[in-house]
């Protein structure tokens, strides 16, 4: 059943941006922990007049060569016809410039994170660039995050530490190492015990604090579940869009 899950995952995840209006604008939309760029792909296939836009692909491994372990190749050769202009770049989430970044691909475009099932940490490298972002000229206008595998944040990675105090106590590396150990029980589709649920409450907890930490940068967010836990589990989106953007 993988293929129709990934399948209807990716068909929800591209009409949120649909619904943004904010691609086929002449942006730069930078998909971040890109892979082998089959969410660009989709974003392609869903909505109209991508050519307008620039897209650049941003992970810390060197461009997929052949197959990828779910027997796709890579979109880079459909994605540099399909998009007016195309970059691939290999960099840690850790160093991203997102305005550097956009600058040598498409200056002065307004831009648009997107990226899904961001692991652990790399969710709150991406957030701290945003944030990094919004103080400078032209910050990214729209956000999209899939977060996943809450159980690898880092304490001193993870963004926005003052929300877990005030709502749980946490104050500790070794109390947020528990939080995230506890994620873990939430991650089978077909496991709905006390267990699960506790882990998925931990999962929310996670992105209620990264949620908070982006509206902090001026942005108006949402979480929005984009797939049916008996799917996964790891269905969470961060959707956020600039306050002063025109209406």
């Amino acid at each position: 059943h993988y293929p129709l899950r990934r399948q209807r995952q990716m068909c929800i995840r591209d009409r949120v941006l649909a619904a943004l209006k904010v691609v086929g604008k002449g942006h730069c939309i930078i998909e971040v922990g890109a892979g082998n760029g089959h969410l660009s792909l989709a974003i392609a296939d869903a909505v109209a007049n991508v050519s307008s836009d620039a897209l650049l692909l941003v992970d810390k491994g060197r461009k997929p060569k052949g197959k990828s372990g779910h027997n796709r190749l890579a979109a880079d050769p459909v994605l540099r016809q399909r998009f007016g202009e195309f970059e691939r770049v290999q960099l840690g989430l850790e160093d991203v410039d997102l305005t550097g970044l956009r600058d040598v691909l498409a200056p002065k475009r307004p831009t648009v994170i997107v990226a899904k099932h961001l692991c652990g940490a790399a969710s709150d490298f991406v957030l701290r660039a945003i944030a990094a972002a919004a103080l400078r000229p032209q910050p990214p206008v729209a956000v999209v995050l899939g977060t996943c595998c809450h159980h690898k944040c880092d304490w001193s990675a993870f963004p926005n530490r003052q929300f877990l105090q005030q709502t749980l106590g946490i104050e500790s590396e070794r109390d947020f190492r528990i939080l995230c150990r506890l994620s873990s029980r939430g991650v089978v589709a077909s496991d709905f015990s006390p267990r699960a649920d506790a882990g998925r409450r931990a999962k929310d907890l996670l992105d209620e604090a990264r949620a908070s930490f982006l509206s902090a940068q001026g942005y108006d967010v949402r979480l929005i579940t984009y797939v049916d836990a008996d799917i996964t589990p790891e269905n969470v989106l961060i959707v956020g869009i600039r306050k002063d953007l025109p209406s």
